[in-house]
Parts: structure tokens; C-alpha cells; sequence
């Protein structure tokens, strides 16, 4: 199975979180995404260096910082950010931010409403048809689908995610 987070641009203003995944992470993704449309309310992805089984730690980006930990969060109607101003109530949730704890390996967050959820689960199974990939952006990089309002004003706002399909 091969299901990696890794991320690029790190010294860019700019952070690309990537996500590569063969046919297996592929099931297992959309697996854990059901759940969390079901009624979870995240859910942790970890490599075995974190006591994981799910994300793999084999880099295929080249220069990437791979990541151990990816949560993928439900955003409820009215959610309060954390450290933030306002309710969400009434616009698209879907946003990909860097957490940093000092030194260690950063960790992704994936934040995500009902409607956002169900087009991610979308994206992935055509991804898992035809053998190719997503690129997710805001709308300063010329996107649509991902939003800037962080979740978590600690965090830093990822500009753009790209999932990709990898044959062994």
C-alpha cells in the first residue's frame, strides 16, 4: 500500500501539501472519509515512526518534507475556529493548514464541511478511475476549492493540495 503525505514549497509563502496514493491508499482513504461522513468526527492518519499503520514513509516528491501525521477534521455548521473570530455558518469549509509543534515534523490538518467532504470523496474515487490526480487551490493561486479562512489561527494556510496517483 502506498498512502504518503509530504510537503513542498515549505520556505514559500505558498506551502503544497501532496498526497500520493496507489490503488490500496486509495480504498483506505475513502474508507476512513466514509466514516467521518457517518458521524466521526476526524480521523488520524499516522506512519509507523508514530505508531501508525496507515500513511507510508516512502518519499516519491523528491525534496519534500514528509509528514507523519495527517487529521482530516469534520467542520460542523457553526463551528467557532480556534483563536478565531466569528461563527462558520453559511460558506464552503475546506482547508488544508500546516501545524508546527517547534522543531518536530509538521503535522497536516485537513479541514472539511459536509459539502466539502462529499466532493473530496468524489475527487478520490475519479482520481481511483482514472489513474490520475487533483490539484486543489484558493483563490489567490488562481483556485476555487479550497478556502482561506484557517481553522486554526496557530496554523499555517496551505495554498494548494495535490493528489496524485502512483502505480507500483
Amino acid at each position: 500500500m502506498l498512502f504518503t503525505v509530504e510537503i513542498a514549497s515549505t520556505n514559500s509563502d505558498r506551502p503544497r501539501v501532496e498526497i500520493f496514493l496507489d490503488e490500496d491508499g486509495i480504498k483506505l482513504l475513502l474508507r476512513r472519509l466514509e466514516f467521518i461522513k457517518n458521524g466521526k468526527s476526524h480521523d488520524h492518519f499516522m506512519t509507523p515512526s508514530w505508531a501508525g499503520n496507515e500513511l507510508t514513509e516512502v518519499k516519491v516528491g523528491g525534496p519534500n518534507v514528509l509528514v507523519n501525521m495527517l487529521n482530516i477534521r469534520y467542520v460542523p455548521p457553526n463551528f467557532i475556529p480556534k483563536g478565531g473570530i466569528g461563527l462558520i455558518d453559511s460558506i464552503k469549509v475546506f482547508s488544508i493548514e500546516i501545524e508546527r509543534h517547534g522543531s518536530e515534523t509538521p503535522i497536516v490538518e485537513m479541514f472539511l464541511d459536509e459539502s466539502a467532504l462529499g466532493y473530496l470523496m468524489d475527487v478520490v474515487r475519479d482520481i481511483n478511475e482514472t489513474k490520475g490526480g487533483h490539484r486543489f487551490m484558493t483563490p489567490n493561486c488562481g483556485g476555487w476549492e479550497l478556502t482561506e479562512r484557517k481553522m486554526d489561527n496557530s496554523n499555517v494556510l496551505v495554498n494548494q493540495l495535490d493528489i496524485k496517483y502512483v502505480s507500483h
